[in-house]
């Protein structure tokens, strides 16, 4: 087993709970930090813990069944352009964007919506933020604007043959 392994797995062990970069590794040598913060970085990657925010503290977690720290979604478009949407967890908080044009303007796109829809992890952390209230309550008034809107149509359409014809 390489070392940076070693080190992967021995911090591992210590992050069974929210822990401080600076706890995690006072076990460590100055000679051996580095390769431990390689090895921390590599579990990030590995999505095996996350980072976050604690108030004014930087911790670091293990990843628990269903959660990820970056999911990132190709999505065609409706112009036929793949698009990538990136859900993640950034300072304790689930972010998400797309590099579609709305999205690079940071406005809430079709595409987010769609595989907010569809993604069974992406709606459990929908939950576990909080954020899934708010998100019903979204598709219900995006669905009663659709009502809206189709009346308005049919209304303007008898109007039309009221009027113009």
């Amino acid at each position: 087993m390489d070392k940076c392994k070693r080190f992967e797995q021995q911090l591992l062990s210590k992050i069974v709970s929210p822990i401080k970069k600076s706890d995690l590794l006072s076990d460590y040598p100055d000679s051996e930090k580095n390769l431990a913060e390689k090895a921390l970085q590599s579990l990030m990657d590995q999505n095996k813990i996350i980072k976050s925010k604690e108030g004014s503290r930087i911790v670091f977690s293990p990843v628990k069944e269903g959660m990820f720290s970056r999911k990132l979604i190709p999505i065609k478009g409706s112009t036929g352009n793949i698009y990538q949407v990136l859900f993640s967890i950034d300072d304790g908080k689930l972010k998400a964007s797309c590099n579609c044009p709305a999205g690079k303007k940071s406005i809430l796109c079709k595409h987010v919506i769609g595989i907010m829809l569809n993604d069974e992890d992406i709606h459990r952390e929908l939950d576990n933020y909080g954020y899934l209230s708010v998100y019903n309550d979204y598709l219900a008034k995006l669905d009663e604007s659709e009502k809206i809107k189709k009346e308005a149509s049919n209304i303007k359409k008898k109007f039309e043959r009221l009027l113009l014809r």
